[in-house]
């Protein structure tokens, strides 16, 4: 059993034609790798294991199988392949569950989405078969009832000339065609003509129409600066009428009591010393008017000063 696996496992593939292999050869490899001498007990014969590992690279033809594989290389192990054998048995097990519980419902579940589609594009070729079917008859109707005497067959024998016998058309006259292109033609070049001169025409205006939207930009900047200007001016001038009309009530407040201090003392020092009161009052009406009109002076020239400039 082992010699027909071996040779089975090095013929040639069947797109290559076939070669009658040399008998003696392959019995020779398979002598090489049956088990001769028992391994010493717990060791493995890598010698041996050598050779057969040697063989099967030499007989590459086609690939050796997992089974072919323990087969030979488990008898030179110190137990005769059975943990080979055991972890072979342990791989199909995981590699047959894997492909019963993954592979086997996905391919189920493909299955299940390509025979939908077969049947949803089945479906969806009917329904177009049964619209284009729709469209030729209601072409057909049209036609017949357009043409009532209208024949298929004729017009599938022999169809410009069954068109022309069915629909003549009239004739037309070509006398006038060369003026009608003539006009045709001079209109289209007036016609680019007036394009192009539009054309420039059109820029011109984008041009001066640019300009004016900057000479607005610029005079509505201006605008908005005097604007500025004139309001905070308005505002100075506000504050200095506030502050003037302040210290006019406290010189109007001071005289008062100015006058009301001299009609005292007039009454009780006499006209003479009355007189002196009066020079006095004099002179202290004349210093707050003087130190009026430094305050305004100098308040003038804060607001001048924290105005605008052009």
């Amino acid at each position: 059993m082992n010699n027909q696996t071996m040779e089975d496992r090095c013929e040639k593939p069947s797109l290559v034609p076939p070669i009658v292999p040399d008998t003696a050869y392959y019995d020779y490899h398979i002598s090489r790798m049956v088990r001769k001498v028992a391994p010493p007990p717990d060791e493995d014969d890598n010698e041996a294991l050598q050779r057969i590992l040697d063989e099967f690279d030499r007989c590459d033809i086609v690939p050796a199988t997992v089974q072919e594989y323990v087969t030979f290389v488990g008898p030179y192990t110190r137990d005769e392949g059975a943990t080979m054998r055991v972890v072979m048995e342990e791989e199909l097990s995981h590699f047959e569950r894997l492909q019963n519980e993954v592979y086997k419902p996905l391919l189920d579940d493909t299955a299940d989405v390509l025979m939908n589609e077969d049947l949803q594009r089945a479906k969806k070729y009917a329904d177009e078969e049964t619209a284009v079917n729709n469209e030729i008859l209601d072409m057909v109707s049209q036609i017949y009832r357009m043409i009532p005497e209208f024949d298929f067959k004729e017009f599938f024998t022999n169809p410009p000339g069954y068109l022309a016998e069915v629909l003549p058309f009239p004739e037309i006259k070509n006398d006038s065609s060369d003026i009608k292109m003539q006009a045709l033609y001079h209109r289209f070049r007036w016609m680019s003509t007036e394009l192009s001169r539009l054309e420039i025409e059109n820029s011109e205006m984008e041009g001066k129409l640019n300009e004016l939207k900057t000479s607005l930009r610029k005079q509505r900047q201006k605008t908005s600066k005097a604007i500025d200007q004139a309001d905070h001016k308005r505002q100075c001038l506000i504050n200095k009428e506030s502050e003037l009309k302040a210290v006019l009530n406290d010189t109007t407040r001071k005289i008062a009591d100015i006058e009301v201090k001299m009609t005292a003392k007039e009454r009780e020092y006499g006209a003479e010393d009355a007189w002196e009161i009066a020079y006095e009052a004099k002179r202290e009406k004349e210093a707050s008017k003087h130190l009026t009109i430094e305050e305004s002076s100098d308040e003038s020239e804060e607001c001048e000063c924290g105005g605008f400039q052009e």
